[in-house]
């Protein structure tokens, strides 16, 4: 057979499979047959239900609608329909095949109200009402069910219809049981419950008496927090109504959501306390906060807020504080916190619990043991996990302590030494130190603050330092004075020379340093002073000072003299010039003459210098070359000297030398590189190379050019007979330096030496 045809039957056979299972499904009535007196019927999916949107049909109604096929049977073993504002119908068909009448046990999942009718002998039916919100309710009460005692009579068959409504999810959760068989099994759930009483109890009481002992506020909120959850399960559960089966109907309706409120704040005051949250992560915390300002929301839904809005606003807020939570956790096993590993894994078994209750609720999951239990079970886990995590934080804390007790000893022994060095230093300093509180007494002083004003230790302490060390005629001011340092704005250290007195009355002259001194918030609590008597270093100063004035006097007047003698030699030479006919003899005479006043120039800035030892050179310079410009008899527009001589400065040493130098190469320009009346430039630069680290010796650089005619051709300026070429070579030696000529155009002296003056 082909493959397409083989595909084709099968698919056929599928759909026949479908309409078969629906037929059945939708059309064949389920009846529940007792054979024993030992049984237990999950009887979910053997319910016809009819939904009632409008809440509003009779009892009439539904059997019509019965009998007209209205009803479609229950495909689930615990059909659940969420939150839904519409009223159900179902009706159950139990068959008794017994040959004695069979008593049972009707077990219904409790809801707002139930109503259960029962058929009699008649043929009518008799009707029975239970649930949350319903005043002296049928049956009783345990672990969250109602149970209806129910009797078939022998060899029959009856048919049972019940009316739920309620504003929690819709679930029916149904089971009949034989009274023998729900014995042994309320047998169990009474060990179950008494299990998970006992845990809750016994963490709640050990965890209260650790928080006694150890006054540790997170063993608190851990006890509030687990006496929270288990309130809210119980009575979620129904075991609290059970005992007090006629609590108002506001507490019943509201007391589930009261307790979400509460266990939302429990948990998150639990969390920040036990991941230490405020510290280790301050704005998260803030996140937190939110979470418990949440859970007093919810707290306050009942006065506001219809019950289906609030349980969905309840359901929210739970997701909500799990997912900050967990957040939480894992930022902190991030930060390495190892006792968030404990919350990490008791929070993710309730959240799986929490979700899994959430989404039966929505009708996602299918109601069975494990998801109406889910949180219940999630909780023993937590407690139990919780528990261990706050035992391992002890732990922690126990090592911290005695890590922090060690870290403590041992800044003490730093501290007893830094007190014991720092009292060395006070006691054995040569400047004397003393401390004053805010009135100017003493309370502590050095044996150098002692011995600089003569006095004993015992005579300054308790005593005010103006009277004891301040001259009579400047107390009243220094009284002022003191009382106004405490009220400036800015505390800093001021130094000040002063004039004090000692114990014998003797004037002293005194450096004061004086500070604040400041407690643990900053208030300023008295002064510090360090004084050092600077009276024979004043004098001796002063000493020096007259003899170095005196010494400044008079090598001002030996250069000032020296300058007096040159000017008078050039004079001589300026009266034997006028007697000269011989025009040569003349130009050698002011040559000579010109030269005696540059070596005078430079007495002469020296004595007019505020430093002897050295001059401004580039002012020198430009004195030079006025002059020569006066002497030669040129006309300073046609001739433009520029100078560059920053930042130079010479002694006698050099400045000599190299003003004969500038002297003669500025004469030779000014003589003969202009022939021409148009005139020209000339430029003087003196400047200071780049200093090498492994050289202490300073790099100069002096370069004259001008722009006029040049040398002739083949001119040997180093083998020359003009004696001021001669003059300049013979002193650049004597400089320990070189001398190039630079430029084509024109003649240019490159001169370098080295010399260790700055």
């Amino acid at each position: 057979m082909p493959l397409w045809k083989r595909r084709s039957c099968l698919f056929r056979f599928l759909i026949l499979i479908s309409l078969f299972c629906s037929v059945y499904r939708l059309g064949a009535e389920p009846i529940v047959v007792l054979n024993t007196n030992k049984q237990s019927i999950s009887l979910g999916s053997r319910l016809m239900i009819l939904e009632d949107k409008q809440k509003n049909m009779s009892f009439s109604e539904v059997k019509q609608a019965k009998d007209q096929g209205l009803f479609r049977r229950s495909t689930s073993s615990t059909p659940s329909f969420g939150y839904t504002a519409s009223a159900y119908w179902v009706y159950i068909t139990i068959k008794n095949d017994l040959t004695q009448d069979n008593n049972c046990l009707l077990e219904i999942l409790n809801m707002d109200e139930i109503l259960l009718y029962l058929p009699d002998k008649e043929g009518s039916y008799n009707q029975k009402k239970a649930g949350h919100l319903v005043e002296n309710p049928a049956g009783f009460l345990k672990y969250g069910n109602v149970l209806f005692k129910i009797t078939i009579p022998a060899q029959s068959t009856q048919v049972f219809y019940i009316r739920f409504e309620n504003q929690d999810p819709m679930i029916f959760r149904l089971n009949l049981w034989s009274l023998e068989t729900y014995f042994l099994s309320n047998q169990t759930k009474q060990i179950f419950y008494g299990i998970y009483l006992g845990i809750i109890a016994a963490m709640i009481l050990y965890n209260l008496f650790i928080f006694l002992t150890l006054k540790d506020i997170s063993y608190l909120y851990y006890v509030l927090y687990i006496f929270s959850i288990g309130f809210y399960h119980l009575f979620a559960a129904d075991v609290i109504q059970e005992y007090f089966f006629n609590m108002h109907p506001w507490l019943m309706d509201n007391l589930e959501t009261i307790a979400t409120g509460f266990v939302l704040i429990w948990a998150v005051q639990f969390c920040r306390h036990y991941l230490l949250t405020n510290k280790t992560l301050p704005n998260w915390d803030k996140a937190l906060r939110i979470g418990m300002y949440f859970g007093v929301i919810i707290i306050l839904t009942p006065l506001f807020l219809p019950f289906t809005i609030r349980s969905m606003v309840s359901s929210f807020g739970l997701l909500l504080v799990i997912i900050t939570i967990l957040i939480t956790v894992i930022i902190c096993l991030k930060k390495s916190y190892p006792p968030a590993f404990f919350y990490l894994f008791a929070w993710s078994i309730v959240a799986i619990g929490a979700v899994s209750y959430i989404l039966r609720n929505f009708a996602i999951l299918p109601s069975f043991f494990i998801t109406d239990e889910s949180i219940l079970l999630g909780s023993i886990l937590e407690a139990l996990l919780l528990s261990f995590g706050l035992a391992f934080r002890i732990d922690i804390l126990r090592k911290e302590k005695e890590q922090a007790k060690a870290h403590a000893l041992a800044s003490l022994k730093k501290a007893n030494k830094f007190e014991h060095d720092y009292r060395q230093l006070f006691m054995l300093n040569p400047l004397g130190i003393a401390l004053l509180n805010d009135k100017g007494i003493y309370i502590a002083a050095n044996p150098a603050y002692c011995a600089t004003y003569k006095y004993t230790y015992k005579e300054i302490i308790g005593n005010n330092f103006i009277d004891l060390i301040i001259p009579k005629n400047e107390r009243a001011k220094e009284k002022q004075k003191f009382s106004q340092l405490f009220n400036k704005n800015q505390k800093k250290l001021s130094v000040s020379e002063q004039q004090h007195i000692n114990r014998k009355g003797n004037l002293i002259t005194t450096q004061c340093y004086r500070d604040y001194t400041t407690n643990e918030s900053g208030e300023v609590t008295g002064l510090l002073l360090c004084t050092a008597d600077i009276t024979e270093g004043k004098k001796q100063a002063d000493r020096i000072k007259a003899s170095l004035e005196e010494k400044e006097y008079l090598l001002k007047e030996i250069h000032h003299r020296v300058k007096n003698n040159l000017q008078i030699v050039t004079s001589l030479i300026n009266f034997k010039v006028r007697h000269l006919q011989n025009a040569e003899h003349m130009d050698i005479f002011k040559s000579i003459q010109n030269r005696i006043n540059s070596i005078a120039l430079v007495h002469n800035r020296l004595y007019l210098s505020k430093n002897l030892a050295k001059i401004s050179f580039k002012e020198y310079i430009q004195a030079l070359a006025s002059h020569l410009l006066s002497a030669l008899k040129i006309e300073s527009h046609k001739i433009s000297i520029k100078i560059e001589a920053k930042d130079i400065y010479l002694g006698i040493s050099l400045a000599i030398p190299c003003g004969l130098i500038i002297n003669e190469l500025l004469t030779n320009a000014l003589k003969y590189a202009f022939p021409k009346p148009s005139g020209g430039n000339i430029k003087i630069s003196f400047y200071k190379e780049k200093i090498h680290l492994e050289d202490s010796k300073i790099h100069y650089i002096l370069e004259i050019r001008d722009n006029g005619i040049g040398f002739p051709e083949g001119f040997d300026f180093y083998n020359t007979e003009t004696f001021g070429l001669q003059l300049v070579i013979t002193l650049v030696e004597q400089l320990e330096g070189n001398i190039e000529k630079i430029g084509r155009k024109g003649v240019g002296f490159k001169i370098r030496f080295y010399s260790e003056q700055g």
